[in-house]
């Protein structure tokens, strides 16, 4: 890197920062030991190449990355962690010159099969959601990224009225942009639960029931319209919430994933484009992308129908930074699909690269 030569009269100016995207891929270590696997993503039309990988974590089916620091946090999906029975929580230090991950601590996940995990925005927590059991914990970070103090264990209670429903089942743990709150879908019993974060523990503060068998799975979260969007596995549909000034979630608009074709699916992930018009929700089974058109607060989603996942099973999905591609874990065909995104409406997709089992995708930039 380089200094530009100044010109007469005028001043020396410092290079421009030049920014590196990377994608995390987590999966299931079925046919494979590599549960996850690291791309360089920097072209803005979501063109991946593989610069590392791990192959120490057993299912590594959810990953956060920190705000600030080169780290990552992966769930263990596991029945025996670590010596003693649930799953597990993992700290990796990322070398973004290397591509290597490097565990450096790991951590009980305090229940059964966690599914899903996230860190606050100020870097100081994380959490995880425990699909089989139904908890939720917390544990402090410390200031190198590992794991601190044990903030707190949250049994969740309930049912719901289909076969997947015989109790509670914590899927998702979704702190809001100014990290004051957490919120928490349960399958199982039909709530998103809001939480108030602190480091000494979390505290319940209201339940938003759902329609009975809606299943919330994922949480997205538009800060910039104070939105928040429930993906339903269950009933395959999306709902729409207002953020309340106190963090609470008042739901607006429930609206299906599916066209009218559609027989047996459920739905997983939903994202945002970065312009907040667009949102996105993937159906397994019918293997499709539902795209829905956002205005303002006032104005209900418009669906703009569905378009082919590009494999089968599309489990999640994330949008690149550019604005410009859609990229798609299809876990059951073993590929990462990239969509071209026009004025964020996707076009068919192509495969970027293939990888066993993807689950979860995750992206971090670095400026250099």
């Amino acid at each position: 890197m380089t200094w530009e030569r100044s010109q007469p009269g005028g001043k020396d100016k410092r290079p421009a920062l030049q920014t590196t995207t990377f994608l995390f891929v987590g999966g299931y270590t079925n046919t494979s030991d590599v549960g996850i696997r690291v791309f360089d993503a920097s072209d803005p039309t979501g063109d991946l190449v593989e610069i590392g990988s791990n192959d120490s974590i057993e299912h590594p089916s959810y990953l956060a990355v920190h705000p600030t620091e080169d780290l990552v946090y992966a769930v263990s999906e596991v029945d025996w962690f670590d010596g003693r029975p649930g799953g597990g929580l993992v700290a990796i230090r990322f070398d973004s010159t290397t591509g290597s991950l490097t565990p450096i601590g790991q951590v009980p996940s305090h229940g059964d099969a966690p599914c899903h995990i996230s860190v606050s925005p100020d870097g100081c927590s994380v959490h995880v959601a425990n699909y089989a059991s139904g908890s939720v914990a917390a544990y402090r970070l410390r200031e190198d990224g590992q794991f601190g103090e044990l903030i707190g264990v949250l049994q969740h209670e309930g049912n719901g009225p289909t076969e997947r429903q015989h109790g509670p089942h914590a899927h998702c743990v979704r702190p809001s942009p100014d990290g004051r709150w957490l919120y928490t879908a349960d399958l199982g019993t039909d709530e998103v639960s809001q939480y108030q974060i602190n480091l000494d523990g979390l505290t319940p503060i209201n339940t938003l029931p759902l329609r009975a068998g809606a299943g919330p799975r994922q949480i997205a979260v538009q800060p910039d319209m104070a939105l928040a969007f429930i993906i339903n596995e269950l009933d395959n549909t999306l709902t729409a919430c207002e953020i309340a000034n106190d963090g609470s979630l008042v739901p607006k608009q429930t609206i299906t994933t599916l066209p009218d074709r559609a027989a047996s699916s459920i739905a997983a992930d939903v994202q945002i484009h970065p312009s907040g018009a667009h949102i996105y929700a993937s159906n397994r089974g019918d293997d499709s992308i539902a795209v829905f058109a956002l205005t303002d607060t006032s104005t209900p989603l418009e669906s703009l129908g569905n378009i082919p996942a590009g494999g089968e099973t599309p489990r999640s999905m994330i949008v690149h930074p550019s604005g410009q591609a859609l990229l798609v874990a299809n876990q059951g065909s073993d590929s990462i699909v990239r969509l071209p995104l026009r004025d964020g409406r996707p076009e068919t997709g192509t495969i970027a690269t293939r990888t066993p089992e993807p689950t979860c995708l995750a992206i971090s930039e670095s400026s250099i």
